[in-house]
């Protein structure tokens, strides 16, 4: 009876080494806090790879920024169109992001050059 019990103990401290481990493994081991900002932030994206990242403020600002959260590259729209949104291509290569001179328009960035290199302005038709 007593071997029993040992072994179900080892099992159970076994199980729960295992679980210690995979747990360690989710613990979020890197953050900065961004302060000092006059408007709210609005948006927050991430690129596939983790590279790379977007910051939207509710001014019509977007910031790029590398993964220790330095920025990179910043736009400010003069046209108040409020935080549009950012979404990276696959490969990193590209950033297509919403608002950039007006309320309907939308950009691709190439992120090496920091180049615009497509605009695209969307018409919206209303029925009254």
């Amino acid at each position: 009876m007593q071997k029993i019990y040992t072994g179900y103990i080892i099992i159970l401290f076994l199980l729960f080494l295992n679980i210690l481990a995979q747990a360690q493994s989710l613990i979020l081991t890197k953050y900065k806090v961004l302060e000092g900002y006059a408007d709210d932030a609005c948006w927050v994206s991430f690129s596939p790879k983790g590279t790379f990242n977007t910051l939207t403020l509710g001014n019509s600002e977007i910031q790029l920024r590398d993964n220790d959260f330095n920025t990179v590259w910043t736009y400010k729209s003069s046209f108040n169109a409020g935080a549009g949104k950012a979404v990276f291509s696959p490969d990193e290569k590209h950033l297509i992001f919403s608002k950039y001179q007006s309320e309907g328009d939308f950009v691709v960035m190439n992120i090496v050059d920091k180049k615009i290199i497509q605009r695209v302005m969307l018409l919206a038709i209303f029925k009254i």
